[in-house]
């Protein structure tokens, strides 16, 4: 409950181990994930932090693709709880788009909604993704020309947005390769992944 959880104090002055400390507790919420690897965490905390930090960063920041090698291996569910410990809401999920042209109407509508992180969810297989709209949205340093159904201007709005991607064995294009971190994960066995009561 925010309202009855008690924080721990932050030094004035942290340091480096101070910084360690932290980070060991936040990757503490993803000990249960079977990453591929421990670079695969790393994207996957980048992401949170990425989050979090997005006021403060002027610049742009990368797209994250969150894949698995099967269903059921708990990509979706990552993506629920960076979007928990960052905002303390779940996520806004939508379909990535197929088309180029329904591309740009999908990005331009959660412009629109100043999101703050939302994820296109469960990507289908064969879909490759990138395209012109995804790629102008995650280098437009802050500002996203977006042109709107029976008007002729096309009016700028912030984008402060964090992307995350997520789908097996998912295939960027483009320049989609290097604009985006990847996190794989990969269970044990063919079992559905479960993390305590949480079924995905």
């Amino acid at each position: 409950n925010p309202d009855t959880t008690i924080f721990p104090r932050i030094a004035n002055e942290p340091t480096r181990d101070d910084a360690r400390r932290a980070l060991s507790e936040l990757a503490e919420v993803f000990c249960d994930f079977p990453y591929v690897e421990e670079s695969s965490r790393a994207s996957t905390l980048a992401a949170l932090l990425s989050v979090i930090g997005r006021p403060a960063i002027t610049g742009n920041v990368p797209a994250f693709v969150l894949e698995a090698a099967m269903p059921g291996s708990g990509k979706g569910l990552q993506a629920h709880v960076i979007s928990l410990v960052a905002t303390g809401r779940t996520i806004s999920l939508y379909e990535f788009p197929e088309s180029q042209e329904e591309a740009g109407k999908r990005i331009g509508a959660i412009a629109r909604r100043a999101l703050p992180l939302f994820s296109f969810d469960n990507v289908k297989k064969g879909v490759p993704v990138g395209g012109a709209s995804l790629e102008a949205a995650l280098t437009c340093n802050g500002k996203l020309s977006v042109r709107i159904l029976g008007l002729t201007e096309a009016p700028d709005f912030d984008w402060y947005s964090v992307v995350l991607i997520t789908g097996n064995n998912i295939a960027l294009c483009g320049d989609m390769v290097r604009r985006s971190f990847r996190s794989r994960l990969h269970p044990p066995t063919d079992a559905t992944f479960k993390i305590g009561r949480a079924h995905v």
